[in-house]
């Protein structure tokens, strides 16, 4: 999330909009079913936040800014 400069308020903003893109999300799958949920955050970026429930949690897998790439390293 630091590297593609989301925090977890733009998280909450995005998910709390539920304008889900159902092309990318993945209802059906097991045991982890995916929600691809999509907006703009406070300071205007497009993002992408994917969801899953797992074990009766909810957890992110990834965040993405859909009109920026950032070099990340993740190691």
């Amino acid at each position: 999330m630091q590297c593609r400069h989301i925090d977890a308020q733009e998280i909450e903003e995005i998910i709390s909009t539920n304008n889900i893109n159902q092309r990318k999300s993945k209802p059906n799958d097991t045991p982890c079913p995916s929600y691809a949920y999509e907006g703009y955050s406070h300071d205007h970026q497009h993002l992408r936040i994917v969801i899953a429930k797992c074990d009766n949690a909810w957890k992110v897998v990834t965040c993405i800014d859909l009109e920026n790439e950032f070099e990340c390293d993740c190691k």
